[in-house]
């Protein structure tokens, strides 16, 4: 018994000192006061807040993240969606990968730990069943919970992709009708916004004058990256306008309505489903007020039968 407490104390001193590895450093002041002091626009900021985010992980986090680029355990773990998730919210995919790693292997070890503690505490015998058992669900739920944190940010932030691109393509629309051509009027367009949408797709036609692309078919590559479709249908829409000489305004305009009543569907939906629980939750909230009236009178009434 003292033996299994003494590997149990062990395992848990492993674990917090690997949980203290790769904990987040938190930066020093001069880099604090160097990044309240520089004078840099919004898209500078926006292209840095990734490297910036790598820097102020632990070393230990860096290390593995370096040793797993490009390894079979990145590209067997992460899919389509899922890399075009962290594309969105500009997370490294062996970042990602070194911290779901590390999340599996901190399960692994905690698992055995949890039952060797319970062990101590009660004074019995745990089956070597029932901790692999525990063992295998803390480290499946351990490798779960990093995608499913990833899927759920990255649907909140296309919702306001979304509403981003609609106010966009009404600014398109409008610059288009004032006489601009499609490519000046993109890049117009992005100019006005703000918010880390337009900064994205600043980013994405300053990219296209680079690689040579035309700002149309940039905004389709961006939303094949990002998994935006409404990108891409508004970049097939301008290379059919910029093919056929057709007057993109009217297509826009009509596209803009369309993604604003398709969100305001979207809203309404999510309004009634609100609603309803709060209907259920009244219910429940009624039927235990009516239990707790009854039930000293049914009480009494059993009693005296």
């Amino acid at each position: 018994m003292t033996a299994m407490v003494l590997v149990a104390m062990l395992l848990a001193a492993g674990l917090l000192l690997l949980v203290r590895a790769l904990r987040p450093s938190q930066p020093s002041l001069g880099e604090q006061l160097a990044r309240l002091g520089a004078q840099t626009s919004y898209d500078e900021r926006y292209r840095a807040a990734a490297s910036t985010a790598r820097s102020h992980t632990s070393k230990a986090h860096r290390w593995l993240a370096r040793r797993l680029a490009g390894t079979p355990v990145m590209t067997s773990t992460i899919d389509d969606k899922l890399s075009r998730d962290l594309s969105l919210l500009n997370v490294d995919a062996a970042a990602f990968t070194a911290t779901r790693v590390a999340m599996v292997a901190a399960g692994f070890l905690l698992a055995p730990v949890l039952c060797f503690i319970a062990l101590a505490v009660t004074g019995g015998s745990t089956p070597a069943v029932v901790v692999l058992t525990v063992t295998l669900l803390v480290t499946l739920v351990a490798y779960v919970v990093p995608a499913r944190r990833v899927h759920s940010t990255a649907e909140s932030r296309r919702a306001d992709f979304r509403a981003a691109i609609t106010s966009y393509m009404d600014l398109v629309a409008m610059r288009a009708a004032s006489g601009a051509g499609a490519s000046e009027a993109l890049a117009d367009a992005a100019r006005i916004g703000r918010g880390w949408p337009f900064a994205r797709v600043r980013l994405a036609l300053a990219d296209a004058r680079i690689s040579g692309y035309t700002p149309a078919r940039a905004l389709g590559r961006l939303g094949e990256e990002i998994g935006m479709h409404e990108l891409q249908d508004l970049s097939a829409q301008l290379l059919l306008a910029d093919a056929t000489g057709a007057q993109a305004e009217v297509t826009l305009r009509e596209r803009a309505r369309s993604l604003r009543d398709a969100q305001l569907a979207v809203a309404q939906g999510k309004a009634g489903e609100r609603s309803q629980t709060m209907v259920i939750a009244q219910l429940l909230l009624a039927l235990g007020f009516m239990l707790f009236v009854l039930y000293p009178p049914v009480s009494n009434f059993m009693t005296a039968l």
